[in-house]
């Protein structure tokens, strides 16, 4: 605990010097009620308030090597207790050899040994009740340090795996097109391959970043959208909605892609014709809001095998942020609506 007091320097010597002002007062002037010089009395008070550091000095390292508990009591009763009758003893034994002359000092040290043995006493147990306490609040401090880092290395290799089940399961979609289109439509299925290698040739220069900003995002999900309507033509048209005041803020890299993709199989799988599908963008108080709006017929029933991406977005924004609330969904006559609420605060 000294030890610590030391290293804090500047507010902790200020604070120590205090400390040690006050003591040398408040025992001078004891003594000089019992009869004792003021130098005799200023320099007794120095010369216990110096051993009285040692003392608890002693103490402090006896406790880097011996933690108490409840058990072994007793033993951190003796620690203080044998502490005490040795800084009784050398000051005794210092007082000899610097008071030797003063026969009525010698006297009233005999009287009051005891006395300052038992104040000793006091202290050095306040002392290691102290260094007991920190030294048990340091180690419930490091244990929740350590539980917060498991947890949080749990988080990441859970996003990790989200994401990297997220990239595989569009790059199988788009290479089950590519391989439809070889032998239907070559320049098609060429025009393909370039766009889905610029598209992973930018998924693994972000490999490093967990967020990115709106700006790229929509670059990344316009280039997705681009590989799509090769795959579906004319049928496919996506339109951006996004606010100006937005394109700096931050959202977590790859979130919006699955639900865009989502958006595409629910509608194109499911209607004939052309369709629209909006990406909307909006700030709101401390928070980015994404929409995605696409149409939907109730009667087609359910594409085989969706749902993966929108249950991985949720549980992404779980991990992220700790709340179950950031993702809502409304599905309307003819239109599906997904809604992400991403808090800057967090960024």
């Amino acid at each position: 605990m000294l030890t610590a007091l030391f290293q804090q320097k500047k507010v902790s010597s200020i604070l120590l010097a205090a400390m040690a002002l006050l003591w040398v007062m408040a025992a001078a002037y004891l003594l000089l009620s019992y009869g004792l010089t003021l130098e005799v009395g200023a320099l007794d008070a120095v010369i216990s308030l110096l051993i009285l550091a040692l003392g608890a000095f002693i103490l402090e390292k006896i406790f880097n090597f011996f933690t108490p508990t409840h058990r072994n009591w007793t033993v951190s009763i003796l620690f203080p207790l044998g502490l005490s009758v040795f800084c009784a003893f050398l000051q005794q034994l210092i007082s000899q050899l610097i008071f030797d002359a003063d026969h009525e000092y010698m006297t009233f040290w005999q009287e009051t040994m005891l006395l300052r043995g038992y104040i000793y006493f006091l202290i050095l147990t306040a002392l290691m009740g102290l260094q007991v306490y920190q030294m048990r609040l340091e180690a419930q401090l490091e244990v929740r340090k350590r539980e917060e880092q498991t947890t949080q290395l749990a988080k990441e290799a859970e996003l990790f795996r989200l994401k990297q089940q997220l990239q595989p399961h569009f790059l199988f979609n788009s290479l089950n097109s590519i391989s439809a289109l070889v032998k239907s439509d070559p320049d098609k299925a060429r025009k393909m391959v370039l766009q889905l290698s610029d598209f992973l040739r930018n998924t693994i220069r972000k490999d490093d970043r967990a967020w990115l900003s709106v700006a790229e995002e929509v670059d990344y999900l316009k280039l997705f959208t681009e590989i799509e309507q090769v795959r579906f033509g004319h049928r496919l048209r996506v339109v951006f909605d996004v606010e100006e005041a937005v394109l700096g803020l931050q959202l977590p890299q790859l979130l919006i892609q699955p639900l865009l993709e989502n958006a595409v199989k629910h509608s194109l799988y499911a209607i004939l014709g052309e369709v629209t599908i909006q990406v909307i963008a909006r700030k709101k108080l401390a928070n980015l809001i994404i929409e995605i709006k696409n149409p939907f017929d109730p009667k087609a029933g359910q594409v085989s095998g969706s749902g993966f991406g929108l249950e991985a977005v949720k549980r992404r924004l779980y991990l992220l942020f700790g709340r179950h609330d950031l993702i809502e969904i409304k599905q309307n006559e003819n239109e599906f609506e997904v809604k992400v609420i991403i808090p800057q605060a967090y960024v």
